[in-house]
Parts: structure tokens; sequence; C-alpha cells
């Protein structure tokens, strides 16, 4: 087996490879009497993990049979803002509109101010919402202005502490830079290829521009 590992560790033999991690072969020394034996009898046990197929179901990013529309009719309850959610997407609002329409009421109450309703082909539900991004939580722009948010007294604060302006809800849902959505979904849907598609959606959507038709 010494030989047979010194022969074919370089030709990615994992038999050769697994011995020769597990002794140094350079510290083994072979007996004259089987230095001239030929490697014809020996018989290799191949380990049965390595022939066996690997399916990547759950991380697989191919979305070449996976598709995705807005729904109306199915949805995911939430008790709350705080509903679990798996991701937390970058994504832009104007794009969304511009891709699926004006997004539904929210559950959340004042914690949001609109959510997207999602199913795919495995009839997994899905839901994009935003939480905390607006004027409509934490309420309208104090009337000092600047003499207020850039105060001595408000910048002396830790920044998770300080006060700052709120786009309001017109703002936030034209706006063209990323921000941050809560995607949530059923228990065992995929949503990593859901991930990938919704991307792949709002990057056909920017390229457009203006020229551009709902998608759905």
């Amino acid at each position: 087996m010494v030989k047979y590992a010194r022969l074919n560790k370089d030709k990615n033999d994992k038999s050769a490879m697994a011995f020769a991690k597990k002794y140094r072969l350079d510290l083994i020394e072979i007996p004259p009497e089987f230095q001239d034996e030929g490697l014809e009898d020996i018989t290799i046990k191949k380990d049965k993990r390595t022939r066996r197929p690997v399916i990547r179901m759950r991380t697989s990013r191919d979305i070449s049979k996976y598709d995705a529309w807005r729904n109306y009719d199915r949805q995911i309850v939430k008790g709350g803002g705080k509903h679990p959610c798996v991701r937390k997407l970058q994504l832009i609002p104007a794009d969304l509109i511009k891709a699926f329409g004006m997004p539904s009421p929210t559950e959340t109450g004042f914690e949001g101010t609109g959510e997207y309703h999602f199913e795919d082909n495995n009839l997994d539900c899905f839901n994009i919402s935003d939480y905390r991004k607006t004027d409509f939580y934490y309420g309208i722009e104090r009337p000092e202005g600047d003499a207020y948010y850039e105060s001595k007294k408000n910048l002396a604060k830790p920044p998770h502490k300080r006060e700052k302006r709120w786009p309001t809800v017109e703002q936030f849902w034209t706006s063209t830079e990323p921000q941050e959505f809560r995607l949530s979904c059923q228990d065992q849907a995929d949503f990593r290829k859901f991930r990938v598609w919704i991307r792949k959606i709002l990057a056909e959507v920017a390229d457009k521009g203006n020229d551009y038709k709902p998608y759905g």
C-alpha cells in the first residue's frame, strides 16, 4: 500500500491521498523482499462515499426550473412586525413597484407601510415587507429641524440612540437607493432560490429604465 500511495497520491486517487495523509510515506521503508512486487494483485477498497452522487437541493442557486409570481389569494399569516424572517434583503423600493406594482396594505400596524406576497412553483408562500423604516412609525420630523438633529446634545449620544430624520412613506417607496426588507416564508420553502430569483427580476427591471412592463 505504501508503494501504491507513493505512485498515485499525485493523481487524485482518493485512497492513495487518504493513506498519504494518515502516514508519513517518507519515513516508511519498504523491505527488500517486497520492493520488486508488482501492484497488479493489490485490491484497493474504495470509499463508497466518494462515489455517491451529491444532490444539493437546499443550497442550489440554479433557477433554470424555478419561477415565482405575486400572489393575492394565499399569504403568510403574521402576528406583527417581529414575525420571524429568514433573511434581510437590500432591495430598491422603486424597482419593486416597477416590477410588481404598488405594495399591499401591511398587516404589521404602524411598524410597516407595505408588503408583497409571492408564491413559487413549489406552491410555497413568501412575504417581503419593510419594518420601521419611515416616519409612519417614528413620527414626523421635529419642527426645529437641523437645530435639533445636529445639536451637540444629540450628536453626543451613541449613534444608535441619536434622533434622526426618517423618510416619509412616499419618499421611502420612491427611493432608488437599496433599503432593508424582511423576507419571511413557510418552513420548508426554498428561500435561497427565491432570493436569487427576485434579485434577477429587479436587475432586469432596472436595466430597462422607464421602458418596462409590470412583471406577472
